[in-house]
């Protein structure tokens, strides 16, 4: 009876320390598509230069990318198609040239508060990228 009672509260314990690696997993997600979108950006920003395109589109590994002030866009045919996104994740409204872009992780407890949001550069400036994982 002694082991069995040793068992039950290890096996509590262990429970509480497994329950919270999906949330853990899907802000892994989020923080990785936000890495690959600064890295994507950044790359495109540095091709756009050596090119001498302000807007239009470049090439990045086949896929047409549509620049804006210097930048991807904030459309699929943007960012989306400079970072190549797959699946897990989904856009999150309806995205605007020169605004924003968000994707929400497909799996999320809540969808809205676990987001990635690409912002576009604005005229003389640079793009941004941030995260909500609240409710990764």
């Amino acid at each position: 009876v002694v082991v069995m009672v040793i068992l039950g509260i290890l096996a509590a314990f262990a429970v509480s320390k497994f329950y919270n690696f999906s949330s853990q997993a899907r802000t892994a997600n989020i923080n990785g598509l936000a890495g690959a979108m600064t890295s994507a950006y950044v790359t495109a920003h540095g091709a756009a230069l050596a090119r001498n395109i302000t807007n239009g589109t470049i090439t990045m590994e086949g896929s047409p990318v549509v620049m804006r002030n210097g930048y991807p866009d904030s459309l699929t045919t943007g960012i989306g198609a400079a970072v190549n996104i797959s699946s897990g994740f989904s856009v999150q409204g309806t995205p605007s040239s020169r605004g924003t872009i968000s994707y929400t992780y497909t799996g999320a407890t809540t969808p809205a508060s676990c987001i990635v949001t690409y912002t576009a550069s604005p005229a003389n400036g640079t793009a941004s990228v941030s995260t909500t994982t609240t409710g990764c």
